[in-house]
């Protein structure tokens, strides 16, 4: 339960970036939902190679590794990283664009 709230972090990171740069709710939340879209689609093109790894989505499904009866934690532990890095910068950005927001209006 743990790592798929940590592998959703990206998604919401994007939709509150979205959000305060929109006055649209419904523009962060398709956003959020288009990048998930994109990033599945990008991922199932197998001529990307290896850059397929850092696709937000690409790591979404390794708490499937907790189910197998040695733990497989490699992608867990990978996809954490990506997830959190992604997450990190894109919460930067938001907070940044927050400070300056005006939202008492």
């Amino acid at each position: 339960v743990g790592y798929s709230l940590v592998a959703q972090l990206v998604v919401a990171a994007l939709a509150f970036l979205l959000s305060v740069t929109t006055d649209s709710p419904l523009g962060a939340v398709g956003g959020a939902v288009g990048l998930v879209i994109v990033s599945n689609i990008l991922d199932a093109v197998t001529a990307l190679g290896d850059w397929r790894e850092f696709l937000p989505t690409h790591w979404m499904y390794s708490w499937m590794g907790a189910l197998q009866p040695e733990i497989q934690w490699t992608g867990m532990a990978k996809g954490a990283a990506v997830s959190v890095s992604y997450a990190v910068v894109l919460f930067a950005l938001a907070f940044r664009r927050f400070r300056t927001r005006d939202v008492v209006s």
